[in-house]
């Protein structure tokens, strides 16, 4: 499953939580401005929570070298919300039968 796809997955988990606290307490409330915060601060804690930093996560690379028996020399950029937040991975080796 793609990163991306996970992310979407708990990014809409988190919604709904918040969703229904929001259905459930403050629907009813006729204090707008509290309800207006309370949804920033829902969404931005929803799209900032799932990528929280420190966690750790592993790259999968494959390369298929059919018809092609030589060495090769690959980069792979990586993007993160850490620091640094872009990373160059070389991936050198030598294709065989």
């Amino acid at each position: 499953m793609s990163g991306f796809l996970i992310y979407l997955l708990k990014l809409n988990f988190i919604l709904s939580v918040f969703f229904a606290f929001y259905y459930w307490v403050l629907r009813k409330e006729t204090f707008y401005t509290c309800n207006r915060a309370y949804a920033l601060t829902a969404a931005f804690i929803s799209l900032v929570f799932p990528v929280a930093p420190g966690k750790q996560g592993h790259i999968t690379v494959t390369y298929d070298p059919t018809n092609r028996i030589y060495a090769f020399n690959k980069t792979l950029t990586v993007y993160s919300n850490g620091s640094p937040s872009r990373i160059v991975l070389t991936i050198k080796g030598t294709a065989s039968k």
